[in-house]
Protein backbone atom coordinates (compact mmCIF):
# COMPACT_ATOMS: atom_id res chain seq x y z
CA UNK A 1 0.00 0.00 0.00
CA UNK A 2 2.79 2.45 0.85
CA UNK A 3 4.41 2.01 -2.57
CA UNK A 4 1.07 2.77 -4.23
CA UNK A 5 0.60 5.88 -2.09
CA UNK A 6 4.16 7.01 -2.79
CA UNK A 7 3.74 6.44 -6.53
CA UNK A 8 0.52 8.49 -6.59
CA UNK A 9 1.22 11.10 -3.91
CA UNK A 10 -1.40 13.87 -4.08
CA UNK A 11 -3.16 12.03 -6.89
CA UNK A 12 -5.65 9.91 -4.89
CA UNK A 13 -8.54 11.67 -3.17
CA UNK A 14 -11.22 10.51 -0.75
CA UNK A 15 -14.57 11.93 0.26
CA UNK A 16 -15.40 11.55 3.96
CA UNK A 17 -18.68 12.38 5.76
CA UNK A 18 -17.37 14.65 8.52
CA UNK A 19 -15.59 17.93 9.01
CA UNK A 20 -12.14 16.42 9.41
CA UNK A 21 -10.11 16.24 11.51
CA UNK A 22 -13.23 15.56 13.59
CA UNK A 23 -14.60 12.01 13.33
CA UNK A 24 -12.23 10.08 11.09
CA UNK A 25 -13.34 6.54 10.32
CA UNK A 26 -16.87 5.18 10.53
CA UNK A 27 -20.22 6.10 12.10
CA UNK A 28 -19.74 9.85 11.71
CA UNK A 29 -23.45 10.76 11.60
CA UNK A 30 -24.19 9.02 14.89
CA UNK A 31 -21.07 10.58 16.43
CA UNK A 32 -22.33 14.04 15.50
CA UNK A 33 -25.72 13.35 17.08
CA UNK A 34 -24.28 11.63 20.16
CA UNK A 35 -21.99 14.60 20.85
CA UNK A 36 -24.63 17.26 20.22
CA UNK A 37 -22.67 18.94 17.42
CA UNK A 38 -24.33 21.91 15.76
CA UNK A 39 -22.36 21.49 12.52
CA UNK A 40 -21.66 18.50 10.28
CA UNK A 41 -20.31 18.16 6.80
CA UNK A 42 -18.14 16.50 4.24
CA UNK A 43 -14.41 16.62 3.62
CA UNK A 44 -12.54 15.81 0.42
CA UNK A 45 -8.89 15.10 1.10
CA UNK A 46 -5.77 13.53 -0.33
CA UNK A 47 -5.23 9.93 0.71
CA UNK A 48 -2.12 9.14 2.75
CA UNK A 49 -1.08 6.38 5.12
CA UNK A 50 -3.20 7.78 8.00
CA UNK A 51 -6.94 6.95 8.03
CA UNK A 52 -8.70 10.12 6.85
CA UNK A 53 -5.50 12.01 7.65
CA UNK A 54 -4.46 13.46 4.29
CA UNK A 55 -4.30 17.15 3.48
CA UNK A 56 -7.78 18.66 3.18
CA UNK A 57 -8.81 19.91 -0.26
CA UNK A 58 -12.42 20.95 0.36
CA UNK A 59 -15.11 20.97 3.01
CA UNK A 60 -18.86 21.54 2.88
CA UNK A 61 -20.79 22.31 6.05
CA UNK A 62 -24.42 22.03 7.17
CA UNK A 63 -26.20 22.92 10.38
CA UNK A 64 -27.58 20.00 12.37
CA UNK A 65 -31.33 20.42 12.72
CA UNK A 66 -33.37 19.79 15.86
CA UNK A 67 -34.57 16.18 16.07
CA UNK A 68 -32.15 15.18 13.27
CA UNK A 69 -31.63 11.48 12.63
CA UNK A 70 -28.52 9.72 11.37
CA UNK A 71 -30.45 8.79 8.21
CA UNK A 72 -31.48 12.39 7.68
CA UNK A 73 -27.93 13.59 8.13
CA UNK A 74 -26.67 10.95 5.72
CA UNK A 75 -29.17 12.06 3.07
CA UNK A 76 -28.23 15.73 3.49
CA UNK A 77 -24.51 14.92 3.44
CA UNK A 78 -24.95 12.93 0.21
CA UNK A 79 -26.55 16.01 -1.37
CA UNK A 80 -23.46 18.05 -0.46
CA UNK A 81 -21.16 15.34 -1.80
CA UNK A 82 -23.00 15.50 -5.13
CA UNK A 83 -22.16 19.21 -5.38
CA UNK A 84 -18.65 19.22 -3.92
CA UNK A 85 -17.10 16.14 -5.54
CA UNK A 86 -17.66 17.11 -9.20
CA UNK A 87 -16.32 20.59 -8.48
CA UNK A 88 -13.18 19.22 -6.83
CA UNK A 89 -12.62 16.51 -9.46
CA UNK A 90 -12.90 19.13 -12.20
CA UNK A 91 -10.30 21.34 -10.50
CA UNK A 92 -8.17 18.29 -9.76
CA UNK A 93 -8.28 17.20 -13.42
CA UNK A 94 -7.43 20.61 -14.88
CA UNK A 95 -4.70 21.32 -12.33
CA UNK A 96 -6.34 24.34 -10.70
CA UNK A 97 -6.50 22.90 -7.18
CA UNK A 98 -4.85 25.39 -4.86
CA UNK A 99 -2.88 23.22 -2.42
CA UNK A 100 -2.50 26.05 0.10
CA UNK A 101 -6.20 26.97 0.35
CA UNK A 102 -9.15 24.76 1.35
CA UNK A 103 -12.28 25.10 -0.76
CA UNK A 104 -15.03 25.80 1.76
CA UNK A 105 -18.79 25.94 1.21
CA UNK A 106 -21.70 26.37 3.62
CA UNK A 107 -25.01 24.70 2.83
CA UNK A 108 -28.37 25.04 4.54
Amino acid sequence: MMSLLNAYKNKIINIHPSLLPKYPGFDTHNSVLRNGDLKHGVTIHYVNEVLDGGKIIAQGEISVEANETAQGLQKRIHAIEHVMLPMVVSKFADGTINTSKIIYEKFI
